[in-house]
């Protein structure tokens, strides 16, 4: 880190996000892969850009059920210094509470989980990311997403957090957590839903939104001109997608649209549409 043209030491912080600590010191992909085997999946270019601007080094010690005090020091020692008294006392919070079942999954029908187990691919150094991606995005709105997993995934609360979802965890066993995934319930407004997205309000303060992310291609171009359809002249439509999509910009400028995409800081992209 340099302030003023001078370098100065990066210190780690329990609020450290795991993409700065890796950026300043590479080789603490070693430590981490310590603490859980699993994070040796950080080697990956592609899984470490997606996963480590989500991840501070507190849910890194969450993910690897360690006490971030622990793990803190262990960082300092491998940099040569001494953990800072501040950051060597107890969290407030250092373990989640346990929480009582939403009431959005009592009375949860049979055919309503979509369950996706991703022990194996796990245990096989397989990156399972797509494959639930894949089925969030297939999900209705009736149902949930049920993860079976070695440990608890903390930096995926966060994606699908982006996406509304809402998650509630169970230990069941050293190493099986579930995870259900579900939309939480919110005011209700009196308005009558439309029909048909043509319906929707799709200006420029109120485009309509594709969420595309998670999907093999050619399925995000699907989806997005399935969508846009719909739009009334005028309208815009916001698509989110894991990658620029360069495919989709040859069928825009063939349909006469303008568009513009802009990476967001946490990676993704996102593409505005308009006439």
């Amino acid at each position: 880190m340099t302030v003023n043209g001078v370098r100065t030491p990066f210190r780690p912080t329990r609020d450290t996000k795991i993409s700065d600590l890796l950026k300043a010191y590479p080789e603490m992909i070693e430590i981490l892969a310590r603490y859980n085997k699993h994070f040796e999946l950080l080697r990956r270019p592609a899984l470490r850009k997606l996963i480590t601007p989500l991840v501070t080094v507190e849910k890194a010690a969450r993910t690897a059920q360690v006490d971030v005090r622990e793990m803190l020091a262990e960082i300092y020692r491998a940099i040569g210094e001494t953990l800072p008294l501040d950051e060597g006392r107890p969290s407030q919070s250092s373990q989640p509470e346990a929480v009582d079942m939403p009431e959005e999954l009592r009375g949860l029908q049979e055919e309503w989980p979509v369950i996706v187990d991703v022990r194996e691919d796990v245990r096989a150094g397989e990156e399972p990311y797509h494959r639930i991606m894949k089925a969030v995005a297939s999900l209705r709105a009736d149902q949930v997403l049920q993860l079976c997993n070695l440990f608890e995934p903390v930096p995926l609360y966060d994606v699908l957090a982006q996406r509304g979802f809402a998650h509630w965890a169970e230990q069941r066993g050293p190493e099986e957590w579930w995870i259900t995934f579900f939309r939480p319930v919110g005011p209700r407004e009196e308005t009558p839903a439309p029909s048909h997205p043509a319906e929707a309000r799709t200006g420029p303060d109120h485009p309509l939104v594709v969420d595309a992310r998670g999907l093999e291609p050619p399925q995000p171009m699907m989806k997005i001109l399935e969508a846009l359809a719909g739009i009334e002249p005028g309208g815009q439509l916001v698509a989110l997608t894991d990658r620029p999509p360069r495919f989709l910009h040859a069928k825009l400028d063939d349909r006469g649209y303008r568009y513009v995409t802009e990476k967001t800081k946490d990676g993704w992209c996102e593409t505005r549409i308009w006439k």
